[in-house]
């Protein structure tokens, strides 16, 4: 139900054609949780991928709504990246002096190399050799050839690289007793990819602040799977990149790329340059005006906000979303108490009409913002295809 004009109809951001002329990379979906942002992320990936567009969105949530999700899909998959399926190492997925830098920064960081020389050593022998994968380079770091100064580094990754999550980095051993690397995942002919990440024993966002502020440090393996998902992101990158088909890359838990700079750096990069590649970024985020305060006015100008309970909070959503919320308390107090179901249309600025409104018993309305004037309340997706509906239910209930 699009509450601007009170006609129903089939509620779908257009990503493509003209709309790329006036929107950035991307789009940002915030709000409480269980308000309807998965709901509607889901519904518009779906007609994006039946459009032809490829989508792949990493899921970080236990509930596995979008592995579900993806089987009313057509040519969808899913996979975890934890369970030993395919590799994420760097030297194979990026190549080049790019794909060494980014092994070196990984393995200095997880392995907590500090030492000027050492990083350095490491660093020469990483770019100087043309190692075809990062499980040759962890053969050599535990063999006898290897220099005195990086053995106990090799010992170190060693001990990492038994647990499903480090073989996508460092591989496994085959019959023979020699470490080989995962197969490399093809994405060519998926039209919606499910990449599960609630297995790498990703930190929390409570960890991630603590070892920020100088508190308890991460352990390796929380920065080994923090690693994986981040290079396989960057494969993606790569790929859509290079084919400059429509692609889409998404985050249920937006906030983890900005717990790392390579995926920070990534979303801002996709921001920018992504609509000359014709390639998006999406991110679903509860607090998106906290966990991106520097994304610049130019950048996702596609946001919706659903429901915000904390009136501060919900004024903050509203001034994300480009509303000065004491021009308009209205608005604020609409996001505060929740936008669905009612039976009458009625928006926060006074436009009420006496059509009535389609019964629907959870929540749906957002306030979307797309491009610099276009802002409006939508209910999203009352008139889609009934399978996807019922696939994107993620109510306990329904699971």
């Amino acid at each position: 139900l699009n509450r601007m004009s009170a006609d129903l109809d089939f509620v779908n951001i257009n990503f493509r054609g003209h709309g790329r002329q006036v929107m950035g990379g991307g789009m940002i979906v915030g709000g409480d949780p269980r308000t309807g942002k998965t709901h509607f992320t889901m519904l518009n990936a779906a007609e994006e991928a039946a459009a032809g567009a490829c989508v792949v969105m990493f899921d970080a949530t236990h509930g596995q709504h979008w592995r579900r999700f993806a089987q009313a899909v057509p040519n969808s998959a899913a996979i975890n990246l934890a369970e030993g399926r395919a590799t994420a190492d760097p030297l194979i997925l990026i190549g080049g002096v790019r794909g060494a830098e980014l092994l070196v920064d990984e393995l200095c960081r997880i392995a907590s190399i500090t030492d000027a020389s050492t990083v350095a050593e490491l660093r020469l022998l990483v770019t100087d050799h043309a190692w075809p994968s990062t499980a040759n380079l962890l053969d050599y770091l535990t063999s006898t050839s290897c220099p005195p100064a990086l053995a106990g580094i090799g010992r170190q990754l060693l001990g990492w690289a038994s647990t499903p999550t480090g073989q996508a980095l460092f591989g496994r051993k085959d019959a023979s007793g020699s470490r080989v690397p995962l197969p490399t995942l093809a994405v060519d002919d998926v039209s919606l990819l499910v990449v599960e990440t609630q297995d790498l024993d990703l930190p929390t966002e409570e960890e991630v602040r603590a070892a920020a502020s100088g508190g308890t440090a991460l352990t390796p393996r929380q920065m080994i799977g923090q690693s994986v998902m981040a290079l396989f992101a960057l494969y993606l990158r790569k790929v859509f990149y290079s084919r400059k088909s429509f692609d889409i890359l998404g985050f249920d838990e937006g906030w983890r790329t900005v717990s790392m700079k390579i995926l920070k750096d990534l979303v801002f990069e996709i921001f920018r340059t992504g609509p000359a590649a014709n390639v998006d970024v999406w991110m679903i985020s509860q607090k998106p005006w906290r966990d991106f305060p520097g994304l610049d006015d130019d950048l996702a100008r596609v946001r919706a906000v659903f429901t915000v309970k904390d009136p501060r909070e919900a004024a903050e959503a509203a001034q994300w979303c480009g509303v000065d919320p004491q021009a308009y308390p209205e608005l604020v107090e609409a996001l505060s108490t929740g936008l669905s179901p009612r039976s009458r249309v009625r928006d926060a600025f006074h436009r009420a009409r006496d059509t009535e409104v389609v019964p629907r018993d959870r929540m749906g309305e957002c306030l979307l913002r797309i491009g610099e004037d276009d802002l409006g309340w939508v209910k999203t997706f009352e008139m889609v295809f009934s399978e996807w509906e019922q696939a994107a239910d993620t109510r306990p209930a329904m699971l």
